[in-house]
């Protein structure tokens, strides 16, 4: 019999996705579990990413712990270089300024498209 592991597979998702970020690269950030991403590798083993959330906020100094549900308050805010709105945020990552992102499934469609 094998033991059952100590944790859920989203939290091995999570510390995978945070080991792959590479110190001082640009991530864009979505909500949820890509914000847990960020957090963790920057705390770790990326302490110079910088990120670039997906409703404007430019390098913030994230404030743990973090509450449910809000994404835009200050404390996920605290200390950000510039806040700006979507759609500079979006055409950073289109312009190819970003070297990683990360989306919750709430950002794509059942067809894989990215809403």
């Amino acid at each position: 019999m094998s033991e059952k592991p100590y944790y859920t597979p989203e939290e091995q998702m999570i510390c995978t996705a945070a080991r792959i970020i590479e110190d001082g690269s640009t991530c864009f950030i979505g909500y949820g579990m890509p914000q847990f991403v960020a957090i963790l590798a920057q705390r770790t083993g990326a302490p110079n990413m910088h990120q670039v959330y997906e409703f404007g906020a430019i390098d913030p100094q994230v404030v743990t712990p973090l509450r449910a549900m809000t994404f835009g308050d200050s404390r996920n805010n605290y200390r950000s270089v510039c806040w700006t709105t979507m759609n500079p945020a979006f055409a950073h990552a289109a312009v190819g300024l970003i070297d990683y992102g990360f989306l919750g499934v709430a950002q794509i469609d059942p067809h894989g498209n990215i809403n």
